[in-house]
């Protein structure tokens, strides 16, 4: 797999654009929504939701995620995402 270098503030921009198009239920502005901010444990996304956004993550992003063998708490926030990611390239 080649190298990828991402940056937090793309995958911030599309993980915002994923929540707009799931249209999910979030008090305010999703702009609001911290980097670190557990995203299932304050209501952003539901279990359904959370695999939707693993798999467009996928497709996006070509990372293959496998809740089998990674705790899916390491990737209920924007910055775990992002750490999933980058730890990722060298592997």
């Amino acid at each position: 797999m080649t190298e990828m270098n991402i940056q937090i503030s793309g995958l911030r921009r599309f993980c915002l654009g994923f929540f707009a198009e799931a249209d999910v239920d979030h008090d305010g502005s999703l702009e609001q929504i911290a980097n670190d901010q557990d995203l299932i444990e304050t209501g952003v996304v539901d279990s359904h939701t959370f695999i939707d956004l693993c798999l467009a993550i996928e497709a996006e992003y070509g990372r293959t995620i496998d809740l089998a063998i990674i705790d899916a708490s390491s990737l209920s926030s924007i910055n775990g995402i992002y750490n999933y990611i980058a730890n990722a390239d060298g592997q």
